[in-house]
Order: C-alpha cells, then sequence, then structure tokens
C-alpha cells in the first residue's frame, strides 16, 4: 500500500466537533488526532465560487441532492490537485473522484 497524504475541508473539523458534543466526546484531544494524520485545507474565495459552479453543474446533470458543500469538497480537492475519495454516488462520473462501493 502507498502512503498518501490526506487532506480534510476545514468544514469537516466542524463536523466533527458537533460530533463530539453530541456524543460527549472530548473535542480537543479528537481535532488534535485529526490534524497529526490529515492536513487541512481552507474555504478560501475561489473554493467557495469554484464550489457554486460544480453543484450548479452537477445539478443541471440530474444531481438533485449535490449540495454546495459537496461543491466545495470537491473545489478544494481540485485546488491541491488530489482525488477525492468518497462513498457518495453524486460524485459518479467525475474523472477525479473515487466512488467506493
Amino acid at each position: 500500500m502507498r502512503n498518501e497524504e490526506l487532506y480534510l475541508l476545514i468544514i469537516w473539523l466542524a463536523e466533527l466537533s458537533d460530533w463530539c458534543f453530541r456524543n460527549g466526546v472530548p473535542l480537543t484531544e479528537r481535532i488534535g488526532a485529526v490534524k497529526q494524520f490529515a492536513s487541512i485545507v481552507s474555504l478560501d474565495d475561489d473554493v467557495c465560487l469554484e464550489g457554486l459552479r460544480i453543484k450548479s453543474a452537477r445539478r443541471r446533470t440530474g444531481h438533485e441532492n449535490f449540495s454546495l458543500l459537496d461543491g466545495f469538497v470537491l473545489a478544494a480537492a481540485r485546488s491541491i490537485g488530489e482525488r477525492l475519495l468518497t462513498f457518495d454516488r453524486d460524485f459518479m462520473c467525475e474523472e477525479d473522484c473515487v466512488v467506493l462501493a
């Protein structure tokens, strides 16, 4: 198995924080652990605008559940030249997305 970098869009830290809060898990400890194995990708103006463009394009092609957050995640991956690994079938047919079964 190859060693590859793992990246997370910063908004996933908010998702993780929410989960920790709801489940009584120590937030600082969990966020610290994630930051040890994943690089955090910022949500900047370019990623936001590209995410909106991606969302609109996917919706036009029939992916009605493709969200703005989905667009942000794909735009962030593309901004650093990486592929997106996901279970979400709404990313099918995107050449830089690996959709797991």
